[in-house]
């Protein structure tokens, strides 16, 4: 048998906006703090050699830009010409931005000292041409180079670039990467200028003893940057803390005759120096400065002039290269930069165009995103045996509306064609990760419809959809969409196949969502259950006509209709916020699908109630994206009626369908494929977050033809799923043997105790203590949960319950309710549990859990067994009996613990635990890993989060451990002593460690994965008060710690390498947002959400732990 569950992707919108606060994770992306920004800084450098003076233009290529005035009305034209030209043009409409221009100076120094501002009749090193100024914004006509009114500053810059002669002979210069990069961190820090005024030979000038200055004006020095003769004026202290800085090469060949100013790169920073950077070896080199400015904090005042800003003041770079130099030196630059590869310097006109107006949109989103739309990743994954990854995307209604728009798109892992490296590719096979870690706005994915693209709006790119919500994707090829209608019934040509629950069917447990009276009737107490005033009549047929007709304008609505039920919804696919689309492979099942083109489908819920199945591929190899069906539980039926009137209320965003879904599969004859006609099973199960408390199971083994399988609800006192809460629980899927019998299961977690109605009112349960804090109160820890509280197994195939753990007086087995009852079961448990084989029989014998009280659970699927009735016997060890199954508390961190009575201890679990097998000094441990943080409390402060190592040592199942652990039990390895050799006592590791989230408010808020013995996981932290200088959705951070001991892993800082290589163990995120788990790649490779390109793709050094995978496939 083959089981599979591959989860896969999804990715946020986020629209920065104010509303009221509703507890729970919406409160980043509804309330966000916006900060004061700046405009970014952006420099030029070119390098100044004879490749400027090539013939360009042979044909009609620079017709449009001689047209527009951008270039002479007569040639010839050489490259310098063109560059100038396309600059002016790129530059012209763009406004709020502050530009500048370096370049080298010849190298011609010889004797000792070789460099710096003591040197006299000689050249070196690199100077800044023009400062950087505020650009006003241009023409808006994009076709003509405005001569008269253009921003004065743009005409100064254009004006420099225009005078700097050609160069040839003596006057070309090399490209001094090193030297260049350190001018200008001593322009950017306001330090005293080092060789930027060394230019006495540098455009030919054979008398040493004049300077640039003044034998060369025009293209100088600029000494507006300068304070006095000797010193710059940084630029950063005077944009302010939100300023971001870039740094765009112009390039021709690779950096060299650039080690003459190393020594004064190499001085402390007290000494004007890049204090920390290594340039030895291997790593003297540009590379390594500009890592050094990339990682470097410029405004955390250790540097120059500058003082402590918020903020990461750091230096971006791209690097535009001759497309002959593209090599693996030049793409080495860039991804040193942080921006992944190097793009080619063209001397086609429209491509370099392309391409700066490209970076420029992005440099304009990265900087503006304080306080303009912002895209962060949430989820990614891929499919098991196909390189492709799936991305779900939603768009909050700005103006605080219910009803949200949503997306699925597609990317592929592909190579580098240069450098080799693993990176996310849209359908040219180019990267399509930008500088922020979000899909570049020119990435045109895969389903993507080109012609059938809209014109663009506000920042989107023509003929592409790049993060956009409304462009392209599964949203694009929704029936009706593009062209034609979804149809008012599903028997329509080309309708959408959508459907909801009928119990009175022995079929397939499904009715036809369409748009007839009868459907009307059939689903009246549904469609009307939240209307206010409320329906005249229970009935369709007895109410009034007006009542009728809004009936079915609902039903129209939910097939995507306008009220006239026959021209399309402006946008049909609603918003996926918390359920993360799963892919099935159904493989080579026929009808033109095969090996090279598997049928692959996606399943993924949206919060218009629906669970959707979309097609990857159609059966002749064609990119699809189209939707298979889908389903909406009646349940979910009631909040249509809001969402198609639009109206603001309470919640703000209603929840529909959204829970992600998990599968079985059942290939039964291995041929690797799925086919309903040879008996294989594919069935799906899913919750719906705060959309309600049931579960449901659909039979999918056809794709085509979905059906009901089994559907599970909360109960009333003393029913089998009495305790059932809010059903957030990701099923997990798994074999067990019940009385000598395998048998599929399902096992999930009793859910979530919060807010119902989303209305801050009533019972709240856990989310009681977030209205204090937004309040602004003093919360109180939590209180224990009436609902949620309970572990279930339930037989895959038909829903019945097999096995429970539930709260109640004593500790024992309750065979009427098929019940392990415990006590100290008080706390709901939200997150997926983690249910594990240990022994590497294929049936599950370990389920790991952890709770809103702070406590990690272990469930032993196995137990001691009375045979023979004889007490004289030992008992034995057996699997197979729910009667000696147990639950039992592993670890407590948090409102149980004697003394922890504050809000600061508070720490609760919303995360599955991951576990490791592997062995100390002592012997083999169960690892289990597992970070605190109140995800529904995203913005609270107040408690101390950390993220803790668990080492079960009671690695038989069945056998469960008799000592409950407490947080002080773990060795606090907060500080990392046993790395930088700090330990004033060896700490005590034989139960494990703890280390502390030290940044204010942060948490862990994702399950942490572990990959050749690093523990890789991501937290994140609130934005802070307004005015300081972070992303208005949050902070997210990554830390790969060693599995045995917490230290560092990787290089993650290099500013720190004084004395040496210092390993690092968090990288702070490129994009903003809750950031998720790491996922596997394959070939020990790891996909890191939220990372910018060349950065996001990390390497493990080898394959998963065996544990780790194993339940990985049973989700």
């Amino acid at each position: 048998m083959q089981h599979s569950n591959r989860i896969t992707a999804g990715l946020i919108v986020w629209l920065s906006f104010a509303l009221p606060v509703f507890g729970d994770d919406t409160d980043i992306y509804l309330n966000p703090s916006v900060a004061a920004g700046a405009e970014p800084l952006v420099m030029f450098t070119l390098d100044y050699r004879p490749n400027l003076t090539a013939a360009v233009c042979g044909g009609t290529e620079c017709d449009s830009l001689i047209a527009g005035g951008y270039l002479p009305a007569t040639g010839p034209y050489n490259f310098f010409q063109l560059l100038r030209a396309v600059l002016k043009k790129v530059l012209d409409p763009i406004g709020s931005v502050r530009v500048g221009f370096m370049m080298n100076h010849d190298d011609n120094c010889t004797g000792s000292p070789t460099s710096g501002p003591t040197k006299t009749g000689c050249s070196n090193g690199a100077y800044v041409l023009s400062g950087f100024k505020l650009m006003g914004a241009g023409s808006d006509d994009p076709d003509t180079y405005q001569t008269t009114g253009e921003d004065a500053n743009k005409v100064a810059f254009f004006d420099k670039l225009a005078a700097i002669p050609d160069p040839g002979g003596s006057t070309s210069h090399s490209f001094q990467g090193k030297e260049l990069y350190f001018e200008l961190f001593r322009y950017l820090t306001g330090q005293n200028i080092y060789n930027g005024h060394l230019g006495y030979k540098s455009f030919g000038n054979t008398d040493s003893s004049t300077n640039l200055n003044t034998y060369a004006p025009a293209y100088s020095w600029d000494t507006s940057s300068q304070l006095g003769s000797k010193k710059y004026s940084s630029p950063i202290q005077a944009a302010g803390e939100c300023a971001k800085t870039f740094v765009i090469n112009l390039m021709f060949q690779v950096s060299n005759q650039e080690d003459d100013s190393d020594a004064a790169i190499r001085m402390d920073k007290a000494s004007g120096g890049m204090g920390g950077i290594v340039l030895s070896g291997s790593s003297n080199n540009f590379d390594t400065v500009i890592r050094y400015l990339k990682d470097a904090d410029l405004g955390d005042g250790t540097f120059g002039t500058v003082s402590d800003l918020g903020g990461v003041q750091n230096v971006t770079s791209y690097f535009i290269v001759d497309p002959a130099k593209l090599n693996t030196t030049t793409h080495g630059y860039a991804s040193a930069g942080g921006t992944g590869a190097a793009l080619p310097l063209s001397a086609d006109p429209e491509e370099l165009i392309d391409t700066l107006t490209s970076l420029f949109t992005s440099i304009l989103s990265v900087s503006t995103t304080f306080v303009s739309p912002s895209v962060p990743v949430n989820v990614f994954n891929r499919t098991q045996i196909v390189n492709e990854v799936f991305l779900a995307l939603f768009d909050p209604d700005e103006d605080g509306y219910p009803l949200w728009n949503g997306n699925l798109k597609k990317l592929r892992v592909g190579k580098n064609a240069t450098t080799g490296e693993s990176e996310l590719q849209d359908v040219s096979g180019s990267n399509a990760i930008d500088i922020d870690g979000r899909i570049k706005r020119d990435a045109v994915t895969f389903w993507t419809d080109v012609p059938a693209l809209s014109a663009p709006v506000d920042d989107e790119v023509a003929g592409a959809d790049g993060r956009s919500v409304t462009r392209g994707g599964a949203g694009q090829k929704f029936s009706g969409f593009i062209s034609g209608g979804p149809g008012a019934s599903n028997a329509d040509p080309g309708a959408r196949q959508l459907y909801t629950i009928d119990p009175s069917d022995l079929v397939d447990g499904l009715m036809p969502m369409d748009t007839a009276s009868t459907t009307a009737e059939t689903l009246w107490p549904e469609i009307t259950q939240d209307w206010s005033p409320a329906a005249s009549s229970g009935s369709y047929s007895g109410a009034s006509g007006s009542e009728q007709t809004r009936a079915v304008n609902i039903l129209k609505f939910a097939r995507g209709l306008n009220d006239d039920g026959v021209t399309t919804r402006p946008w049909g696919l609603a918003d996926p916020l918390h359920s993360q689309p799963l892919a099935i492979n159904y493989g080579a099942r026929g009808g033109g699908y095969d090996a090279d083109n598997p049928d692959i489908r996606l399943l993924m819920g949206t919060n218009d109630g629906f669970m959707h199945m979309f097609r990857n591929t159609t059966p002749s190899a064609t990119e699809d994206g189209g939707e298979s069906w889908a389903i909406i539980p009646r349940e979910i039926i009631p909040i249509l009626d809001r969402l198609r009137s639009n109206s603001a209320g309470v919640p703000v965003h209603p929840t529909g369908t959204d829970g992600s879904p998990s599968a079985y599969t059942l290939d039964v004859n291995f041929d690797g494929n799925i086919i309903s006609s040879d008996g294989d099973i594919a069935y799906i199960f899913f919750g719906l977050r705060r959309g309600g408390k049931s579960y449901y199971a659909l039979d999918v083994s056809d794709p085509d033809s979905p059906k009901l399988l089994w559907t599970l609800s909360k109960g009333a006192p003393g029913s089998a799923f009495a305790e059932l809460g809010q059903t957030w629980s990701t099923p997990q899927v798994g074999l067990i043997k019940v009385a000598g019998t395998v048998i599929p299961v399902v096992v999930f977690a009793g859910g979530y105790n919060g807010d119902d109605d989303g209305d801050d009112a009533g019972d709240l349960g856990k989310d009681a203590k977030n209205r204090a804090t937004r309040a602004s109160a003093v919360p109180s820890p939590g209180t224990d949960d009436d609902e949620g509280n309970a572990i279930y197994i339930v037989d895959a195939t038909n829903g019945n319950l097999i096995w429970k753990a539930i709260k109640d007086t004593s500790v024992g087995y309750d065979s009427t309710r098929k019940a392990f009852t415990h006590p100290e079961l008080v706390d709901s448990f939200p997150s997926r549990v983690s249910a594990v084989d240990t022994d590497g029989d294929r049936l599950l014998d370990r389920i790991y859990a952890a709770d809103t009280g702070g406590v990690v659970w272990r469930i032993d699927l196995a137990g001691l067994f009375d045979h023979d009735s004889d007490s004289t016997t030992p008992d034995v060890l057996v699997h197979d009996q729910p009667a000696v199954w147990s639950m039992t508390k592993l670890l407590s961190v948090g409102r149980h613990v004697s003394g922890f009575t504050t809000l600061a201890d508070d720490r609760r679990f919303f995360n599955r635990p991951d576990l490791v097998q592997s062995r100390d000094g002592i012997g083999p441990f169960d690892g289990v890993l597992i970070g605190t943080g109140d995800r529904e409390d995203p913005n609270g402060t107040g408690v101390e989060n950390f993220f803790y190592l668990i080492k079960d040592r009671a690695i038989t199942s069945g056998l469960p451990p008799t000592t409950v652990l407490e947080h002080d039990d773990l060795a606090d390895l907060t500080s990392n002593c046993l790395q930088n050799s700090s330990c004033t006592v060896s700490p005590d590791l034989s139960n494990g460690w703890r280390i502390a989230l030290t940044d204010s408010g942060e948490k862990n808020l994702a399950s942490a994965i572990t990959a050749s013995g690093s523990v890789f996981f991501s937290t994140f932290s609130p934005t802070p008060p307004s005015g300081t200088c972070s992303l208005s959705e949050g902070t997210g951070r990554l830390y790969v710690i060693s599995l045995q001991d917490a230290t560092a892993v990787f290089n993650f800082d290099t500013t720190n390498d004084v004395g040496g290589t210092v390993l690092d163990r968090v990288d702070l995120l490129a994009s903003g947002g809750i950031p998720v788990e790491v996922v596997p790649l394959g070939a020990g490779e790891l996909l890191v959400q939220g990372q910018e390109a060349g950065q996001n793709i990390m390497n493990a050094g080898g394959q998963m732990s065996f544990k780790t995978y194993w339940h990985e496939i049973f989700q």
